[in-house]
Order: C-alpha cells, then structure tokens, then sequence
C-alpha cells in the first residue's frame, strides 16, 4: 500500500519490450533498502522489482498493466516513485493501491498564478467514484478534487507538488493514471448492491 505523497522523480534508463510485457530499467534511489519480489510505485503502477543492482532496479510490466495504464500508450523517460508503506512510515495522502481504474487525458491546464488548474477526462462510468473534496491519486500523486463533471475533474497542483513530481512537465493531451479513491469504490459498490437487492423486491 502507498498514500500518494511521491518520494522522488525516477529516470528511466532503459526499456525493452518482449513477447507481451514491458521490461524497464530505472535509476534506484539513493539509500533505498530494496529486494527482488519487492513492491513500488511507478505513476501509479504498482509494480514488483524482479532485479536489483546498487545503481538500477527492474520491473516488469505485463500485457494486463500495460492495457489499463499509461505505459500502454507512451512512456515516458521520467516516472514519479514511491516505496510502499512499512510499520515505521509516516501516514500521509490517502489510501492508494497502485491499481489503477482507468487512463485519464489532459484536457486543460490554467495557470491560477500560485497554482497551476489542470482539467482531466476520463470514461464517465467512473462519474460515481469521485466528489467535490475527495482524494484521487494521478500518476501515483494524491490529490485533492475540485469539481467533478461526468467525464471530468479538476485539480490545483502547488508549486511544490510541480517541482517534486513529473507534473512539471505536464502538457494537454498527455495521458495519466487514474486511481480513485478505495473508500468510495467500496461503498458505492455496496449502494449498488442495496439498490439491486431493493430492485428485485419490488418485482
């Protein structure tokens, strides 16, 4: 499990591509305590390191991540990072699986003068995961909601999140990981189920 808060910005060293997954090569971070079987966050993803070197850790991204992420449209030479949580780690963001719902796309971006206002689409099924003041993790970035329409939602990224994250290098039309939040993805499936079981009452 992760919260959101991206511990540092990874570049990509190398990618190769073989039968139907994706093989990637990153710099390690400094002073990361990490092992083979291990989990990360890469934008998002969550991923299991299958080799380390004091310099380098790889992963694999099978045809399933690549299909419902980002990775499956372009990939980009620099990844927002985050180890999972342990027993001695600071509670921050919220809760994030690093399983992503959904590809989202830049529609808009606004400079807000001490924020920058970024308009994101995405499939209107997912419309009823999201709410005005929640949290949603972008690229592996917990943030907070603005305003939801049906195949939208909006966000104010600091000058801080821009500076420790990739969004700096954020543009329209680039494409991003949707995780929405747990929480909401469990109730609304229990509203439905309510809703379902009521449904068949009344027949």
């Amino acid at each position: 499990m992760f919260t959101g808060i991206i511990q540092t910005v990874v570049d990509v060293e190398q990618s190769e591509q073989k039968n139907s997954s994706l093989f990637l090569k990153i710099k390690k971070p400094i002073n990361l305590r990490i092992r083979p079987g291990d989990s990360i966050s890469l934008n998002g993803v969550c991923l299991t390191v299958v080799k380390v070197t004091p310099k380098s850790l790889n992963v694999e991204l099978m045809s399933e991540t690549l299909a419902k992420t980002s990775f499956g449209k372009i990939l980009q030479k620099k990844l927002n990072f985050e180890a999972p949580l342990n027993s001695f780690s600071e509670i921050g963001g919220h809760s994030v699986l690093g399983h992503v719902d959904t590809v989202g796309k830049i529609l808009q971006t606004i400079d807000a003068g001490n924020s920058l206002l970024v308009k994101i689409g995405f499939p209107s099924k997912f419309f009823n995961l999201l709410v005005e003041k929640g949290s949603v993790a972008v690229n592996g970035v917990s943030l907070t909601v603005l305003a939801v329409g049906k195949n939208w939602l909006t966000l104010a990224l600091t000058p801080y999140t821009l500076i420790n994250t990739t969004f700096k290098d954020l543009k329209v039309g680039d494409w991003v990981n949707l995780e929405f939040d747990m929480i909401g993805k469990y109730v609304n499936k229990l509203f439905q189920a309510n809703l379902d079981g009521y449904a068949k009452k009344k027949r």
